[in-house]
């Protein structure tokens, strides 16, 4: 049974992208992108969309993805049993794991496991324990590495107990404590650089008052203040809120998702890359505004003086306004939208069909809302990017 195609499919689904896929299955990306177009063509369904922040399962795959993962865990248990008559022991096992287990812990032990059972593959799959969680239910993985207490429902076999260390300047306030806490962690910086490459706690609040901080995290809650220099920051997991605000300096997220995000700057600039958001609200007094949205329920963009880029796929409300400067609008075009488009001193330019309904602009069936206005500046709507 040749089930390399759906092996490709599934690749893509579980990595977000056909690069990632490729680079996995050691393939060119067209040859993944044929790969799945061979199964949909052979299926007469589209599983996946295709969009900006690359692939994700459609209404049709969300339903048929569990049976073709029944099928490949078939075929490689058929393929087992018969080389188990052989005396060959093959096969091909699913870890989920922590990036800093991954990194640390792992690397050694896959060592000696490919040279004890060279026939048997490991898939290792990071993430936190939000993601981990979910992998595992969703039957994803064979077996997660991580702390007991994120899976209550799993059964557990202890590997060790890691101890954890906080550590902190003299003068710190936590400096004297027997212990710290991780459900509330605080960073504080008054200037320098600060650099998080992995950090995972309930809420965590970052605070620079002169230099620039980078952060890689998983966290419910995220407050970020910065007075001077540059934030860039990524929510690896999908977090409650996210709140960012900036005196003078750069803000750069990315984020996987939050209930609520909002950035403010008075002066600088904004970069934004938010694959869902229930609501976002992106302000610059002074400063250009980049924002590319997979998914948003409401979206707020505006500054006062400087150019807005917004590149958005899916969203109920969406409101653009600036003072002084441009607009440029990204939008898909299906299923549609109805826009309110006023531009005081400037002129408009549509790359896109849109039916002129009075003041309303219709593309498709028109449910989206759209309102676009500047006072002193152009916009130009185009088709959001694929």
């Amino acid at each position: 049974m040749d089930t390399l195609k759906y092996r490709a499919l599934l690749y893509a689904v579980d990595t977000g992208s056909f690069r990632a896929a490729a680079e996995k299955l050691g393939y060119t990306t067209a040859g993944i992108f044929n790969m799945v177009n061979s199964v949909e063509g052979e299926l007469g369904v589209a599983i996946l969309n295709r969009g900006h922040f690359g692939v994700e399962l459609s209404s049709s795959g969300e339903e048929l993805i569990r049976h073709i993962r029944e099928v490949v865990r078939m075929d490689d248990l058929l393929k087992g049993r018969a080389l188990d008559m052989t005396g060959l022991v093959t096969g091909r096992v699913s870890i989920g794991a922590y990036f800093s287990i991954s990194a640390h812990f792992l690397p050694e032990i896959f060592s000696r496991f490919h040279r004890d059972f060279p026939g048997v593959e490991i898939d290792l799959h990071e993430g936190g324990y939000q993601s981990l969680e979910s992998m595992r239910k969703e039957s994803l993985v064979d077996l997660c590495i991580s702390a007991s207490g994120d899976c209550k429902d799993a059964d557990w076999i202890p590997l060790f107990d890691d101890e954890m260390f906080a550590v902190v300047p003299p003068e710190h306030p936590l400096a004297d404590a027997e212990s710290v806490s991780l459900e509330d962690v605080r960073i504080d910086a008054t200037s320098g650089e600060v650099n998080i490459p992995a950090l995972q706690a309930e809420e965590l609040t970052l605070k620079v008052t002169s230099g620039d901080i980078q952060a890689r995290v998983n966290a419910r809650k995220i407050t970020g203040k910065l007075t001077s220099g540059r934030m860039e920051l990524q929510a690896m997991e999908e977090a409650k809120e996210i709140s960012l605000s900036a005196t003078s300096g750069d803000i750069i997220l990315e984020a996987a998702g939050a209930e609520k995000i909002g950035i403010n700057i008075t002066s600088g600039s904004i970069r934004a890359a938010v694959k869902k958001a229930g609501e976002i609200k992106l302000s610059s007094t002074s400063g250009d505004v980049q924002a590319v949205i997979g998914e948003a329920k409401k979206a707020d963009i505006g500054c006062t003086s400087g150019k807005i880029t917004v590149d958005i796929a899916r969203w109920d409300k969406l409101d653009v306004h600036a003072t002084s400067g441009d607009i440029k609008a990204m939008l898909a075009a299906e299923p549609g939208f109805t826009a309110r488009i006023d531009t005081t001193s400037g002129k408009l330019e549509s790359k896109l069909a849109m039916a002129q309904n009075g003041k309303d602009y219709i593309c498709g069936d028109g449910s989206a809302q759209v309102k676009l206005h500047t006072t002193s500046g152009n916009i130009t709507v185009a088709s959001q990017k694929k």
